[in-house]
């Protein structure tokens, strides 16, 4: 039975939880109230810290922003309804398991069938020895019929088994990159960036973290519309890509991106990261139908070099806390993590 202090408590929570979704005009679905709730009953810092950074001015949170917030924080899958997601990618697996089993029987039929074969043909053989004349070439000829029936029929498993190989390997593909692909940006999304990240610690590689952040998005969005939010991500995401070659670039969440240098040194990393914001700066951004400016974009971004046997989180931590400090200090910069615990800031 709860007792009169926890109603109390209970109570001041649920005020609490609704006075910031209705603060901010969010609706009361699950995954917003789990924003709210772990803001009011377990305060996380950084996501404090985010939220106030994008409600400064009395602005209000939006969608948008408690969606990318819950997908940095963890709580959330990175695209679309998250049991929606899941649900496909489990429909997609047991897609391609069905087409496994199907694959195993034919093979299995098929070497059944030829061992079956092989006992008939061993069984004909002995009688052709015991026979002579026309009785033995009428025996022959019934033999090299079958002979002939069987290997049609083997052929044709033969190729439904590859034909369904080749389905299945295309459906693995498939499942593959859709687990490891933003479906907007084409990029790697943050789960393949883990799987790089631990491929890389296993084998002890150098790296280095970029955590790049585009600068008033949601001022993009709130003024031009999603589809205009959509375009500079994909740009941004295109002139990333380019810049930073052959090293995984990701869609961390929202507008945030994550750039894994693997055996390069904090410097040349950091000049590359410089020159994909030199390169949107210089980029001058319309509305398609309007023809209206969008103006200069930019990104904010800070850069860390991994330490021996250090852990992601602490990895990103290190590289968010410097791309925080880029925004305090002015945006459009790089912080780059210096000799011990001093940072070095580039204007792009």
């Amino acid at each position: 039975m709860a007792t009169p202090a926890k109603d109390v408590t209970d109570r001041r929570l649920f005020d609490a939880i609704g006075a910031f979704l209705f603060k901010h005009r969010l609706d009361p679905n699950p995954a917003n109230y789990l924003l709210a709730y772990r803001l009011c009953c377990g305060p996380d810092e950084d996501m404090s810290r985010e939220i106030d950074e994008a409600t400064r001015d009395g602005v209000r949170l939006s969608q948008d922003e408690a969606d990318r917030i819950r997908v940095k924080y963890g709580f959330q899958r990175a695209s679309g309804d998250p049991d929606r997601a899941n649900a496909e990618e489990a429909a997609l697996v047991e897609e391609a398991r069905d087409q496994m089993e199907r694959f195993t029987r034919i093979v299995q039929a098929t070497r059944d069938g030829n061992q079956a074969y092989g006992r008939e043909l061993n069984h004909a053989a002995d009688q052709l020895s015991r026979m002579t004349g026309a009785e033995s070439i009428q025996a022959l000829l019934k033999l090299t019929t079958t002979m002939i029936d069987r290997a049609r029929t083997a052929e044709e498993r033969m190729e439904q088994a590859v034909t369904e190989a080749d389905s299945l390997r295309v459906k693995l593909a498939s499942v593959t990159e859709e687990a490891q692909s933003d479906a907007l940006t084409g990029l790697a999304n943050r789960r393949a960036f883990q799987d790089r990240h631990r491929m890389l610690s296993e084998s002890n590689v150098p790296m280095c973290l970029a955590l790049c952040d585009i600068d008033k998005f949601k001022a993009i969005n709130d003024t031009h519309g999603h589809a205009v939010g959509d375009r500079v991500l994909k740009a941004v995401a295109n002139i990333l890509s380019e810049t930073c070659g052959k090293h995984l670039v990701a869609r961390y969440g929202g507008e945030e991106f994550a750039i894994l240098f693997s055996g390069i040194p904090l410097r040349a990393a950091t000049t590359m990261v410089e020159t994909a914001q030199a390169e949107l700066a210089a980029k001058h951004f319309k509305v398609r139908n309007t023809d209206v400016a969008i103006g200069m974009l930019t990104f904010s971004a800070g850069i860390v070099e991994s330490k021996t046997g250090e852990k992601r989180d602490r990895l990103v931590q290190r590289a968010d806390a410097l791309l925080y400090r880029a925004k305090q200090n002015g945006r459009d910069r790089v912080e780059m993590e210096g000799e011990g615990s001093e940072a070095v800031a580039n204007d792009a």
